[in-house]
């Protein structure tokens, strides 16, 4: 039975299963094994399975009050049968709930709870969580610099204080970090205030600046620990980098100690002037092979991204370039950009053909190394380019291919340059074995006055096996053959390990078989929770034609 709080005149107390009542922002249900009503003090109770409906939040109860003259709403919970509130994706749990209804302001006490992410869930377990309305968070003062309310998928953001976070679902989690506070915007990401980091029980360290875990795939994260890596000019290396924010900059930084070339760094940071446009700093210290230095490379421009269109304007000076452009033919070189501006259209898709195209345009002036190596070149370039990619499924085989048609003019070097690349590939399965064959075929038609960007004809064959060595280890093998020359010039090892929970990490080794013996390995680890963004990020990758 519903009764409507405006028809109860002539009742003082009332007991009935549920009561809906008006409050200032919509129409509040209180649903229990009995529910009264007291008239007179404007205040409603309810015991035993209590349900409370407002709006999208949804909150379950052993016992619970609504006060209709203030719109307060207070829930009790016990440990064998805490509160519970859900709204959208995300789940609440807890002992004591206040809730104003009009303000939005309310506590949650003893509180543990998710937030979807990429992929599973971030989890805060322990200490007092706040929320109010989004739209008051400037009022409110939880933030320094409120974040575009558009990316917030939600009308209510949070507070945690004395809690810990992680993407482990286990009641001990594998890692986690320890915080005096974090700031959730759900859908968006939280902001970690200086967190204690914790591998299981043990304390590691404090990181110095407030952490940022992206609760989108757009973004991107770091657990805040070290790993190796290395490179055959630079040795063997440790490097630790991550996510920070300071005021209204959010950024990255990342340090290398390298056995033959010392100490290298680097610090990004960015400030979003609106949702769709950010400018951006750079600087690293770093050490290049071209002209044997270690020097300071700044970077600065900005980024114009709305989802479907993406430009870049941008300045660099002396920056380290590494460009692989074939099989055996790796560039490494200086380049200043002065500037360069980029242009990338929407990806339209042909369903027909189960492939998407992408249109590209490029407009820039440089100084870097001539063709030959020889002399410094300054040139303008202006590049039209278009891509088309795809791939599908026939049973357990997935053929998958892409083609790329570039046209270069270098503006007083009388040059043009055409390039055609096309790649074509299967992958399939033979029990718990994977493989995948990959084709891949460039044309080139002129020249270009610079090195990094002066092509030539390539044509190579890639094959890869991946087969598991237990449940939770995995090793993957490829070799590049290039078929110009007939010669193997590329092997390309990984060893995999997945613990089935929260986390997995790879260990990885690129041997150089051509003259340059440009070889070079790392240790990478991936959260679950963002597959998207490695965690660790390699001085080199790997192109993975299959994915």
């Amino acid at each position: 039975m519903k009764i409507f709080l405006s028809f109860i005149l002539v009742a003082a107390v009332m007991l009935v299963p549920t009561v809906v009542m008006a409050s200032p922002n919509g129409e509040v249900v209180l649903e229990g094994d009995s529910v009264t009503y007291e008239q007179e003090s404007g205040l409603a109770y309810a015991e035993g399975n209590v349900k409370i409906r407002y709006s999208d939040i949804r909150v379950w109860a052993v016992k619970a009050s609504y006060d209709t003259r203030s719109s307060k709403v207070e829930a009790l919970g016990t440990k064998e049968s805490p509160i519970v509130i859900i709204q959208g994706a995300q789940r609440l749990e807890g002992q004591t709930l206040k809730l104003d209804l009009t303000t939005g302001e309310g506590t949650l006490t003893e509180a543990h709870g998710s937030y979807p992410a990429e992929r599973g869930n971030v989890y805060a377990k322990g200490g007092v969580v706040a929320t109010i309305k989004t739209k008051s968070l400037a009022e409110a003062g939880w933030v320094n610099k409120v974040p575009p309310i558009s990316k917030i998928k939600s009308d209510r953001v949070y507070k945690w204080e004395r809690t810990t976070l992680t993407t482990c679902p286990e009641p001990v989690p594998h890692y986690s970090l320890k915080t005096k506070k974090i700031i959730v915007f759900p859908g968006y990401r939280a902001v970690v205030t200086k967190p204690r980091v914790y591998i299981k029980e043990h304390f590691l360290f404090t990181y110095p600046f407030d952490y940022i875990v992206p609760l989108t795939e757009k973004e991107e994260a770091s657990p805040l620990m070290p790993t190796f890596v290395y490179d055959s000019d630079k040795g063997v290396g440790l490097s630790i980098g991550s996510v920070y924010k300071a005021g209204d900059v959010y950024g990255r930084w990342k340090a290398y100690y390298w056995s033959k070339k010392d100490f290298e760094g680097a610090l990004q940071a960015y400030w979003a002037a609106t949702n769709n446009l950010k400018l951006f700093a750079e600087g690293d210290y770093s050490w290049d092979s071209d002209r044997d230095e270690k020097r300071f490379r700044p970077k600065w421009g900005a980024v114009y991204d709305d989802g479907s269109w993406y430009a870049r304007l941008w300045w660099s000076q002396a920056e380290n370039v590494t460009v692989e452009k074939a099989l055996g033919d790796t560039f490494k070189g200086t380049l200043w950009r002065k500037p360069e501006f980029e242009v990338r259209s929407p990806s339209y898709e042909l369903e027909s053909i189960k492939s998407k195209v992408t249109l590209r345009g490029l407009w820039g002036e440089y100084e870097t190394s001539a063709y030959d190596g020889s002399d410094e070149v300054s040139i303008k370039r202006t590049a039209l380019g278009a891509s088309l990619s795809g791939g599908t499924s026939l049973g357990d085989v997935r053929p998958y291919w892409y083609a790329s048609q570039w046209h270069y003019d270098y503006s007083g070097a009388g040059d043009t340059q055409d390039v055609t690349y096309v790649r074509a590939g299967v992958a399939w399965s033979l029990g718990k074995v994977d493989f995948a064959s990959t084709w891949a075929r460039r044309w080139v038609w002129g020249d270009s006055p610079m090195s990094w960007d002066d092509y030539s004809d390539s044509e190579a064959f890639y094959q890869k096996v991946s087969f598991p060595l237990s449940e939770t280890w995995r090793a993957t093998v490829r070799w590049g053959y290039n078929l110009r020359s007939e010669d193997l010039e590329e092997m390309y090892y990984r060893l995999g390990y997945s613990n089935n929970c929260c986390y997995r990490f790879s260990v990885e080794y690129r041997d150089d078989l051509t003259n340059e013996n440009d070889d070079w390995a790392g240790f990478v680890f991936v959260l679950d929770a963002f597959p998207s963004n490695p965690f660790f990020f390699n001085t080199r990758t790997i192109q993975e034609f299959d994915k």
